[in-house]
């Protein structure tokens, strides 16, 4: 990780494009409230939106800050 950043996406929208990339892609959260997927010779942008037009989910001691999963198992979702 370079640096944190927040984005809201279409999970369905994600969930299509990241079974279709390779294993092993990069996800870049841009300025501009989009996420930029790259894999070998694959880019591709996906529009986001802004995370303050949204309510914040309630934060739970149960659970880590971040979720940190391989590609390959985010593509089973």
């Amino acid at each position: 990780m370079i640096k944190e950043g927040s984005v809201v996406l279409s999970a369905k929208y994600l969930s299509e494009i990241t079974k279709k990339l390779p294993k092993g892609f990069h996800l870049t959260v841009t300025k501009e409230n989009g996420v930029t997927l790259k894999s070998e010779n694959i880019l591709t942008h996906l529009n986001g939106f802004n995370i303050h037009d949204y309510p914040d989910i309630p934060k739970s001691n149960q659970f880590n800050d971040r979720i940190q999963m391989k590609s390959e198992d985010l593509n089973e979702l």
